[in-house]
């Protein structure tokens, strides 16, 4: 049986595991991001030259090249979980109100 102490979908106990494990070898803690681009873009539609063409993206695809001590069922309930938790998935799959001021 599982005891973990979780909130909101997040194993604490493990959260703060990482944190003091990382606070200890923090040349383990860098990563990098990268983000590429592929296929066509109407860059008249994207600086409003062409009312016809949509401004925004279409389509968002990431993809994950993760290399860990961890199993590839434990690396995709990870990124599920990390997808559940993370404000910028959330944006982009949600309708958001957006306010825009001017004062």
């Amino acid at each position: 049986m599982n005891t973990a102490n979780v909130d909101n979908g997040v194993n604490v106990e493990h959260l703060l595991g990482a944190r003091q494990t990382l606070s200890e070898a923090p040349e383990a803690a860098p990563f990098t991001w990268k983000a590429t681009l592929e296929g066509s873009m109407d860059i008249l539609g994207i600086l409003g030259g062409d009312p016809d063409v949509r401004n925004g993206f279409n389509d968002v695809k990431v993809s994950y090249d993760i290399d860990a001590d961890a199993t590839a069922d434990e690396i995709r309930a990870l990124v599920a979980q990390s997808q559940k938790r993370s404000a910028v998935y959330d944006i982009i799959t949600n309708p958001t109100n957006v306010t825009v001021e001017v004062n």
